[in-house]
């Protein structure tokens, strides 16, 4: 056992380079376990280990008795042990989580204050190891997969993450329990893990062994096994997500602003459904400023968005709203994508005119300035945004400026919020999209009106 465990932590390079070792110690098998083969591997090599216990404040007399236990073996064996208090009570009220999530969330917060503050005393870096074991790992993977689910779920429980390091991972919690019999340590019983009031405890008690008598008795160790091909496989495509994420982002298809994100998502139709899975995933990790891994029945509905056609909504968990309008995503809160309507009041003021002979010039080929028949005008245009009756000639005909931004997909929150230049209800200029037929310079053109628009970017 001590022989395999040098080896994982060889390998793996848990603690290479470390300034100390932080364990998570609650006095029960797997972290009296940890706690003994740690001492050894940190002893072997120099690392200073210190032991954090933390006392939840659930279970009365028994939390005390454990903390009183821990403290007595580490003072046994002079290893520094730090004691910490967390309210479960106090965050559930605030949170509404359950025992369970509000407990783990404490704990883990408490462990990174305490890896910081060694980490201030010149101990840096702290690595915080905790000692989660194959069974817990499997029980993970069940949990994630029958509450729903992506990939990072279906993955289990990472090895390392950040300061964090988990040794035992590839331990059975019999191997545990034989090591400890075998070295003669003692530990002590949490009596909330027999108790059926957690969900974790059912699959740890009923479900997995289930498994393990009726289906395959190495059950958990093929669930683990799987686990880790699929943290694999995802660890790859996330990055191709991410890559892809980004190259959007350069050529600005996506644009994170407002506190929401704007997405052109008419590249991602051609992208294979996983790769759409996890590119939804980062999207939506930006936009909570965390990482999410949001669950089948929502990825279901972006998807049924992608390919809809029309103006459509949905709401998310959290409170983000959702709006497409053809091949364009607003992502944000309810109240974002619907303000109010802009006014034509000094709107002139964003663009600049010039008057000048024309000699035959070449025309400038700019979004925002645009050269006119100051003849065909016969006076200068008016300046605002969209109203009814406006038209623009066009090749053929003539149309109404409705239909024209309907026939160029223009999402109709966006249609009333374009500069125009018209005369009476005729359109000289639809800013950042075309100008009037009648008012284009030609052969015949002796003056020209150069407008230059220098307001907001479209």
């Amino acid at each position: 056992m001590q022989g395999r465990f040098f080896g994982e932590m060889n390998r793996e390079g848990f603690l290479k380079g470390a300034g100390a070792c932080l364990a998570a110690v609650s006095g029960g098998a797997d972290s009296m376990a940890l706690l003994s083969l740690l001492a050894k591997y940190c002893k072997r090599e120099r690392i200073p280990l210190f032991v954090l216990h933390v006392h939840h404040g659930l279970r009365e007399e028994e939390a005390d008795r454990d903390a009183r236990f821990v403290e007595g073996y580490c003072s046994k064996r002079d290893i520094p042990f730090l004691l910490r208090y967390a309210d479960v009570s106090g965050r559930r009220e605030k949170t509404g989580e359950s025992k369970e999530a509000a407990a783990r969330a404490l704990r883990y917060a408490l462990l990174s204050e305490a890896a910081q503050t060694l980490e201030e005393e010149g101990l840096a870096p702290v690595r915080i190891a905790v000692g989660h074991h194959l069974e817990d790992n499997a029980e993970t993977v069940l949990l994630n997969l029958a509450r729903g689910s992506g990939l990072r779920g279906l993955s289990g429980i990472a090895s390392r993450r950040g300061r964090i390091i988990r040794p035992l991972l590839g331990f059975k919690k019999e191997e545990l329990l034989q090591y400890l019999e075998k070295e003669g340590i003692p530990y002590v019983t949490d009596s909330s893990n027999r108790t059926s009031e957690f969900t974790r405890n059912r699959l740890r008690h009923d479900i997995l062994p289930l498994l393990g008598r009726r289906v395959n008795e190495r059950a958990a160790e093929h669930i683990a096994d799987a686990a880790k091909i699929l943290s694999m496989a995802g660890t790859y495509l996330e990055k191709e997500a991410a890559s892809l994420y980004e190259e959007k982002r350069q050529q600005e298809q996506i644009r994170e602003e407002d506190g929401g994100i704007v997405l052109s998502a008419v590249f991602l139709r051609n992208e294979a459904p996983i790769i759409r899975h996890l590119f939804w995933n980062r999207l939506l990790s930006r936009l909570y400023q965390k990482e999410q891994d949001i669950y089948g029945p929502h990825i279901r509905d972006l998807e049924k968005l992608l390919f809809a056609s029309g103006t459509k909504f949905l709401d998310l968990p959290g409170g983000v709203a959702v709006k497409k309008e053809y091949d364009r995503f607003f992502f944000g809160s309810p109240s974002q994508g619907r303000k109010a309507p802009p006014s034509d009041e000094n709107l002139r003021g964003a663009f600049a005119f010039r008057l000048f002979p024309y000699n035959g010039e070449a025309i400038p080929e700019e979004p925002h300035k645009k050269w006119f028949d100051y003849d065909a005008l016969g006076r200068m245009p008016d300046a605002g945004f969209r109203r009814p009756g406006l038209f623009i000639r066009i090749r053929g005909g003539r149309k109404k400026l409705k239909d024209l931004l309907i026939d160029e997909k223009i999402p109709a929150g966006d249609r009333g919020r374009i500069p125009l230049l018209f005369l009476d209800n005729e359109l000289v200029w639809i800013v950042g999209h075309r100008i009037g037929e009648g008012f284009k310079v030609g052969r015949a053109t002796k003056r020209i009106l150069e407008v230059e628009y220098k307001g907001e970017g479209l």
